[in-house]
């Protein structure tokens, strides 16, 4: 081993590229990373669908017991929401009519996430919702949806099954075409 050798010479001996090759890699997996979150669907398929949806029980913003054993043999649909969420307040009046249009065909329930109660009554109350909604203080609910932000729909079958999962701000097109899934026209 030579001791004069300079160890600049031992770095220019590697190939010009090599210097940016962890630049390269960086670039490389934060485009993964872009194309990734850049093709997310609000309509991702959830690992609940064709599975027994879990059952649903607790207190109602008015008070009240509700447990979704008591519906057996009826369509649900379900939808996750909160005051504090735009989307929400986009769809709010769609899931005010659609409560009207589904009696006797299908039971609509709100479950609240991350919500002040008081604020949620408000919520209701403006947007003048006549279904049950459950507090869900403890989030369990939505962990057992697998529902990380509202809003969130989920269509369940008269079998208990997850037919439909819907991230996100429903449209009455697509309202349609889920309430469809379950059998029922509007």
């Amino acid at each position: 081993m030579n001791l004069s050798q300079d160890p600049t010479q031992k770095e220019s001996a590697r190939a010009p590229w090599t210097r940016f090759l962890p630049l390269l890699v960086m670039v490389a997996v934060l485009a993964l990373l872009a194309v990734g979150l850049l093709t997310q669907t609000d309509d991702a398929k959830s690992v609940l669908e064709g599975r027994n949806a879990p059952a649903i029980s607790g207190k109602t913003l008015d008070g009240t017991q509700f447990s979704s054993s008591a519906l057996k043999g009826k369509p649900m649909v379900i939808n996750f929401w909160a005051s504090w969420c735009e989307p929400c307040r986009e769809e709010a009046p769609l899931f005010r009519e659609l409560a009207d249009k589904l009696k006797g065909q299908a039971t609509l329930v709100g479950i609240l996430m991350r919500d002040n109660p008081g604020k949620a009554r408000a919520f209701a109350q403006q947007f003048g919702y006549t279904f049950p909604s459950l507090l869900n203080t403890n989030n369990n609910l939505a962990f057992d949806y697998g529902v990380t932000a509202p809003p969130e729909t989920f269509f369940v079958d008269s079998s208990g099954k997850v037919v439909k999962r819907k991230i996100g701000a429903i449209t009455s097109v697509e309202m349609r075409q889920n309430l469809e899934l379950l059998g029922i026209k509007l």
